[in-house]
């Protein structure tokens, strides 16, 4: 390994001269790098891909949000300046 990224894609084809063709590429350079083809079995229907907790998938969905809380932080009142109503004394 050569600390570059390891491309990877599943392609599905139409016909068996498409797959034939593409298995054709298998060990062949491509801009420096060798291509491994390989030919895989889809997952069964039924299968499941990642096994979840009670039924619930993992994920961003609703909950708590990071960030700022409607009632923390400083409001959007005046910034800091003279109080109305006390004059100047100098």
């Amino acid at each position: 390994k050569s600390g570059q990224p390891m491309g990877v894609a599943f392609i599905v084809y139409k016909t068996a001269e498409g797959v034939d063709n593409a298995l054709s590429f298998d060990g062949d350079d491509y801009h420096g790098r060798p291509l491994n083809v390989k030919l895989s079995d889809p997952p069964a229907k039924d299968a499941k891909r990642r096994p979840s907790q009670n039924g619930k998938a993992k994920g961003k969905g609703k909950g708590k949000t990071k960030g700022k809380g409607k009632t923390k932080g400083k409001g959007k009142g005046k910034g800091k300046g003279k109080a109305e109503g006390i004059a100047d004394t100098e």
